[in-house]
């Protein structure tokens, strides 16, 4: 249980413990106003963004794993799309850890295709222009 979760227990013993005498159940108590703000760090997920890149074609790949975490899968997915423009992406995933730092895996691609050919996202617009005709 993450320490979030266990303050947030605490305030909740807290405040059935008194019972209604201070008033700690009003939706303006600090008491609440705190385990609102704790409840919603605790929801709160952090969205891991990893790649592995190449620098030119014959280069040997790496391992890059973005230093900040994103605030949603999608603001993670725009990340993706800005390495893409920017760098030979072979193969992108976003993972998220839950309290007991057990990973997930929540997005992952290849960006090569069963031939060894890497799909940009130029290569990608042309093709999907072509198919509009």
């Amino acid at each position: 249980m993450s320490r979030e979760a266990e303050l947030i227990k605490e305030i909740d013993e807290h405040i059935k413990e008194a019972g209604g005498l201070y008033g700690l159940e009003l939706s303006d108590s600090d008491l609440l106003i705190i385990r609102n703000a704790l409840a919603s760090q605790e929801k709160a997920k952090a969205y891991w963004v990893s790649f592995i890149i190449q620098d030119y074609e014959d280069s040997r790949p790496w391992l890059c794993a973005l230093n900040e975490s994103c605030g949603s899968i999608e603001e993670a997915k725009e990340a993706i799309h800005k390495q893409r423009e920017n760098y030979r992406v072979l193969s992108a995933w976003i993972d998220v850890f839950n309290q007991d730092n057990v990973k997930t895996t929540v997005f992952h691609k290849s960006y090569i295709n069963s031939i060894g050919i890497l799909s940009t996202p130029k290569t990608e617009r042309r093709q999907g222009d072509e198919r509009k005709d």
